[in-house]
């Protein structure tokens, strides 16, 4: 039976395929409607323009549209709009939007403003009495703006200037655009219609071409490259290529079957007819029109305008329906879907053969074989596959389509594809199928596992499963082997006599395995619905999930497809993935291709990869992905802006920097991310430096600041597409302005008066503290003074004491000669103690001779028991001044508790030495009996108390620092005195 000679039912289902096929044609998979819902105004869309910032314009019946790609900003009555059937929003260079309705009430749109000519008195220039057209000067910027009969002159913007450029003519004649100030205009002479252009700067009419004919239509390409003129008459249509300065040049005319509404050459010279009866026609380059093969979209649609846009999408205009947009990537899938006259209806199973065939199954019975160029759709029987083609493979030179319960094999031969044998499994529901021998296959169904014979026309009811359980993917490993899915995990056949062993791991057990691939090295890749892709050695029994950035973790995996041993693609839930192995299998880099990519759906069922092509069945219809490298091709960068900031009631469009006052400190700005491919799915980072060094991720284009400081402020906003792809950074300045108790003079002004005054206060506080300070020095000096003065009181009787006993004692035993010169000397003693009592310091030499006098006047108490002696170093001078009579009560303590205990002869040394610090070292050392019990208590008497309390008050007093050391049994056996004086200046001798 040959299938490509289809009979009567055949050609009944044809026939019910192809209108249902031609019903839904007026949905191009991948396009975006944009609708009310959306915030699209209009009924009836007219002119699409793009501006400088690539912000998409659009004339409706009910007002111009701004168009970012995410919102529409309407702008109608309710910003002063005049009439709200506006023709062309025509953006000009600089920012101003002129708005052309369809006659009077010029206007254009500024810094949020609709300006009319009311306020713009320019406006009235151009006085439209039949209908406005507006043209784009791509070189200058320009925009103009005509009456359909032109007779005086022309309206034209550029930045803020508004200019009459007055022409006249002696026939109406129609202006088709503007280029480089050259005018390309017709003029009706009386029996041809002249086509020519108008040189502003010159001043000169130079003729293109002519054309004879009723009312014929120019239209001229948007860089006035090519013009296509449509002659109504005859419904005939005719293209020509203009060389500036030279005669056009005719490239093809053709007769047209149906009246055209409109003909647009896009900006890559592509050719685009719409037809009043609805339909877009798409012709490809101009160049070569006439040969390529029109191909009819949307043709239920009346479609107004068609544009290109600079990232090459496609946006309609429409009468009804909305504004229809295609991204350049599903335009791209489109074009090769059409080509390829492939079915629009949703595919199911897909595979090839060796030949390069590709066989697609739908959800409808029928199947395509797309050979080379060409498609054949076979028609199958609807009672067998009722649900569809749900399984296609190719086994060596079979093609194996499976339905619900049947499956068919097919050969191909020279007239086509013709059937084989068909199997039929009643009452099982096939999930897979795979041969394992010659003549034998297994069928995977919904309730287990069979081993069958396809040329036996129908299987036993009675035939025991191989596995008993619902089964959803086979993967024989060779006669005997298999590996099984199930949604319960995955299993291990070793042979058709043994039971199936589930494979242990603590992933794959509880997995719903839903297909196999068989790869190199004894390795099998299993996809899970929701576990992702896991590899399996079928040698050890070793399971690994396969992993990375990129993987599909959680996707449903519903094909797997080795192109060669090392590259791999899934068909999934979430897109097509494409992943390289190494040797191993291990994986090496990961791609994916998604709805944005051009598939119709990212709900992929199945793939096929021939060549450098992938066709793809999803949920929306067939996709084919050219690919043309081993990495992503360069995705447009998306552009963000900073569109307004609002303050309060002030409103900026588009700001380069913002200077604000101290209360505008609440401030809201607007963003708009250009990435019409994204369809919305975009999103904003920023962050405010000054405020934060941390980026924000939102999708809301709208952001707030409130309760800003003064100071200085950096906005920096970039825009992120679908594919993660990163915009240039948006930058606005912000500088908050202090007030002036804000301001850096007025707290240098306030921070020295507060510290003068602070000054002042800590002036008075120290002030008065210290006149208390020094009333209590003062006191503590006087008090030092008479106590100085009062230990003084108490030396002179002390002394007086001491040498009256003496002189008694030599009386009493009536040594005369001793008491004579012991009055001698007591009386030079006493002169002394009365002069020096009364000084505070005395020179080191007077403090020699009081010492001296007072050693010989003991040494004839003591006589030849007292042996002393008084060094003082040469160096030091004897005029340096030391404490007054300090000395001398150390002196006299160690002759009278040191020297009067011994039985033998005594010495006492006296020795001053100048120590390195400039200081006085003064020791008194005798060689008595020493301090008997370890103390220095047992050494105290009168003199030495009395010495130790002049030494602190002079502390008190100088603040010298006296020290003052008693060492016992020093290095001659007795008691040693250390007296350490700070060198002495005189105007330390003063209180």
């Amino acid at each position: 039976m040959n299938l490509m000679k289809p009979n009567r039912l055949h050609i009944l289902c044809l026939t019910w395929l192809a209108s249902l096929w031609i019903s839904v044609q007026a949905q191009i998979p991948g396009m975006k409607a944009y609708s009310q819902l959306d915030g699209y105004p209009g009924t009836v869309g007219y002119v699409v323009q793009q501006d400088e910032r690539g912000f998409i314009w659009i004339g409706t019946d009910n007002g111009a549209v701004l168009f970012d790609g995410k919102r529409f900003k309407v702008i109608d009555e309710r910003m002063n709009l005049v009439d709200k059937e506006i023709l062309v929003a025509a953006p000009v260079k600089g920012g101003r939007v002129v708005l052309v309705p369809l006659l009077n009430n010029l206007s254009y749109y500024e810094n949020g403003k609709v300006i009319t000519a009311w306020e713009d008195q320019k406006l009235k220039l151009l006085n439209g009495k039949t209908l406005n057209h507006v043209f784009r000067d791509r070189v200058t910027g320009e925009v103009w703006v005509a009456d359909d009969r032109i007779t005086e002159g022309l309206l034209h913007f550029y930045g803020d200037s508004i200019v009459a450029e007055q022409i006249s003519f002696s026939r109406p004649s129609y202006v088709h655009g503007v280029m480089n100030n050259r005018i390309y205009l017709q003029s009706d002479e009386e029996k041809v219609t002249v086509f020519g252009t108008y040189d502003l700067r010159s001043k000169k009419f130079d003729t293109l071409f002519t054309e004879s004919g009723i009312f014929p239509l120019g239209y001229l390409s948007e860089d006035a490259g090519h013009m296509v003129v449509y002659l109504p008459s005859d419904n005939r249509i005719i293209a020509f290529e203009i060389k500036e300065g030279k005669k056009a040049v005719k490239l093809w005319e053709q007769k047209l079957s149906s009246e055209i509404k409109h003909v647009v050459i896009d900006r890559n010279h592509d050719l685009w007819l719409t037809y009043q009866r609805g339909g877009v026609e798409y012709r490809g380059n101009i160049n070569s029109a006439e040969k390529n093969e029109p191909l009819l979209f949307l043709e239920d649609v009346i479609i107004n305008y068609v544009f290109t846009d600079r990232d090459n999408n496609k946006w309609f205009t429409t009468k009804d329906k909305g504004l229809l947009f295609i991204s350049e990537k599903h335009w791209e899938n489109v074009l090769l879907v059409k080509r390829r006259q492939l079915p629009s209806n949703m595919p199911l199973g897909i595979c090839g053969d060796s030949s390069g065939r590709v066989y697609i199954g739908y959800h409808k019975p029928f199947l395509s074989v797309m050979d080379g160029g060409k498609t054949h759709t076979l028609p199958l029987s609807p009672v067998d596959y009722g649900l569809g083609v749900r399984i296609v493979k190719s086994v060596d030179r079979h093609i194996c389509v499976g339905g619900n319960s049947i499956l068919n094999f097919m050969k191909m031969g020279e007239k086509g594809l013709s059937l084989d044998y068909r199997y039929f499994v009643a009452g099982y529901s096939i999930k897979d199928f795979a041969r394992v021998e010659d003549n034998r296959w297994m069928l995977a169904t919904h309730s287990g596992v069979f081993i069958v014979d396809p040329r036996q026309d129908s299987m036993d009811p009675f035939l025991p499963p191989l596995f008993p359980g619902r089964a959803t993917a086979i993967c024989p490993l060779d006669d005997q082997r298999a590996l099984i899915g199930t949604p319960n995990g995955l299993f291990l056949q070793k042979s058709h006599r043994t039971p199936a062993r589930k494979i242990r791991d603590s992933l794959l057990s509880q997995a719903h395995i839903t297909s196999f691939a068989q790869a190199q090295n004894d390795y099998v890749l299993v996809g899970t619905s929701v576990k992702g892709l896991f590899r399996y050695n079928t040698a050890t029994g070793e399971v690994r999930h396969v992993g990375r950035d990129g993987m599909p973790g959680t996707s449903y995996i519903r094909q797997i497809f080795f192109q060669n041993d090392t590259l791999c693609w899934l068909a999934t839930d979430r897109g097509v993935f494409r992943v390289v192995f190494d040797a191993d299998l291990q994986e090496k880099s990961v791609e994916s291709y998604t709805f944005f990519d051009g598939l119709p759906s990212a709900n992929t069922l199945g793939l096929f990869v021939r060549s450098d092509t992938v066709f793809v069945s999803t949920a929306a219809g067939v996709g084919v992905l050219p690919v043309r490298s081993e990495s992503f091709p360069d995705y447009p960068r998306p552009l963000a802006w900073i569109t307004t900031v609002r303050v309060g009631d002030s409103l900026w469009h588009f700001p380069g920097n913002l200077s604000l006052s101290h209360k505008q400190n609440d401030v809201q700005v607007s963003l708009s991310a250009i990435a019409y491919e994204s369809l919305g799915n975009v999103k904003y980072r920023y962050k405010l430096e000054g405020l934060s060094d941390n980026w924000i991720e939102t999708e809301s284009p709208d952001i707030g600041f409130s309760g800003l400081l003064p100071g200085e402020y950096r906005l920096l906003v970039r825009a992120v597409n679908f594919r993660g792809v990163v915009s240039d950074t948006a930058l606005l300045p912000i500088h908050i302005h202090p007030a002036f108790w804000q301001t850096a003079w007025f707290r240098w002004t306030m921070g020295i008066l507060a510290a003068g005054f602070v000054f002042l206060l800590i002036f008075r506080v120290v002030v008065t503290e210290k006149n208390r300070q020094y009333r209590k020095i003062q006191q503590k000096r006087r008090l030092a003074e008479l106590e100085l003065e009062a230990i003084k009181a108490q030396i002179n009787p002390h002394f007086i004491y001491n040498c009256l006993n003496s002189i008694q004692y030599f009386s009493y035993k009536k040594d005369y000669q001793p008491v004579n010169d012991y009055l001698d000397i007591f009386a030079k003693l006493i002169r002394f103690t009365m002069q020096y009592s009364q000084e505070t310091f005395i020179t080191l030499e007077e403090e020699k001779d009081y010492l001296l006098t007072y050693l010989k006047l003991e040494k004839l108490r003591f006589k030849e028991k007292l042996a002393y002696h008084l060094d003082i170093e040469e160096q030091i001078p004897l005029t340096t001044l030391v404490p007054s009579m300090l000395v001398q009560p150390y002196v006299e303590n160690a002759l009278k508790h040191g020297i009067s205990q011994l039985d033998s002869k005594g010495e006492v040394w006296v020795k001053v030495r100048l120590m390195e610090n400039g200081w006085l070292e003064v020791t008194v050392e005798d060689n008595g009996p020493g301090i008997r019990d370890g103390s220095v208590k047992g050494k105290s008497h009168l003199g030495m108390r009395l010495a130790g309390n002049r030494a602190k008050t002079y502390n008190q007093l100088f603040g010298l620092g006296i020290r003052v050391s008693l060492r016992a049994n020093g290095p001659h056996g007795g008691v040693k005195v250390q007296l350490l004086i700070p060198p002495i200046r005189h105007e330390n001798t003063r209180f």
